[in-house]
């Protein structure tokens, strides 16, 4: 779930996946400043094992999560990945990106991607997931950070007036 663009990296996981006999579903805009590559992008798409959806719901995507066993993220930088933690929050496993603090919020070890080393050595990160798809999981996110829109809003509120 994400923009389809270059820094979101859909590429490699389509090249990870693809001896792994897993479905792959693409939800997101095309950044349309990066033709070559979402033309790359939508010439992988039309494998019968790979779909994209340009949009979707919260209430939509909410279901597809729960309906789904496991989320990627091949970015080579989020600072907390919403939908990692959306993916997760619903029961997907996860693998994050590297870098970026998705692991703070989580209680066991979270497998994660390095762009830096599984996109040169593709089969590092087709065995990540491979390895991860084969495991039990339960969801288990640390409850202080689970809160509401509203509640965050008050928080940040509080702490800036703190600050000020």
């Amino acid at each position: 779930v994400g923009r389809i663009e270059p820094r979101k990296g859909q590429l490699a996981l389509i090249d990870a996946c693809e001896n792994l006999g897993v479905n792959l579903t693409f939800i997101g805009a095309i950044n349309k400043n990066q033709k070559k590559y979402v033309q790359k992008f939508m010439s992988k798409v039309n494998n019968k094992n790979i779909k994209y959806i340009p949009q979707i719901g919260h209430d939509e995507l909410k279901n597809f999560y729960r309906t789904n066993r496991m989320h990627v993220s091949t970015s080579w930088f989020e600072v907390v990945s919403q939908v990692d933690l959306e993916a997760y929050s619903q029961g997907c496993k996860i693998i994050p990106t590297r870098y970026g603090y998705a692991r703070e919020y989580f209680f066991e070890k979270i497998e994660e991607y390095d762009p830096l080393v599984d996109y040169i050595d593709i089969n590092k990160l087709s065995k990540k997931i491979h390895d991860e798809y084969e495991k039990s999981f339960l969801a288990n996110i640390r409850p202080e950070m689970l809160t509401s829109w509203d509640d965050s809003v008050n928080i940040l509120f509080k702490s800036y007036s703190i600050i000020c």
